[in-house]
């Protein structure tokens, strides 16, 4: 499996590509993060993702809002919170749609 151990955020979850990549990511063993405008719509993947035997999370997010983008980024790390905690203490992680601040 390529993404053992990785994270994949896919964002624009729908039935079609979305749903596709997400599920890709699932079988070569990534944890994924749903984000969308709608989380219902995402439930279903998330069902699926879980099936494959992969952690998920599903998180509103409009990607042209800045702030939410960072709220996607703070649920994530807080989903990650127990593998991560000695990888993050002290340092703080900061998002502008997609563009990682130091």
């Amino acid at each position: 499996m390529l993404l053992t151990d990785r994270v994949a955020i896919v964002s624009g979850v729908g039935p079609g590509v979305g749903r596709s990549v997400a599920l890709r990511f699932a079988q070569e063993g990534a944890r994924v993060v749903l984000a969308c405008r709608g989380v219902e719509k995402a439930e279903a993947i998330a069902d699926e993702v879980r099936e494959l035997g992969r952690d998920v999370l599903v998180q509103s997010c409009d990607v042209t809002q800045p702030e939410q983008c960072q709220a996607l980024v703070d649920a994530t790390v807080l989903f990650l919170a127990s593998d991560l905690s000695s990888a993050i203490t002290g340092q703080s992680l900061k998002v502008n749609c997609g563009q990682l601040l130091s």
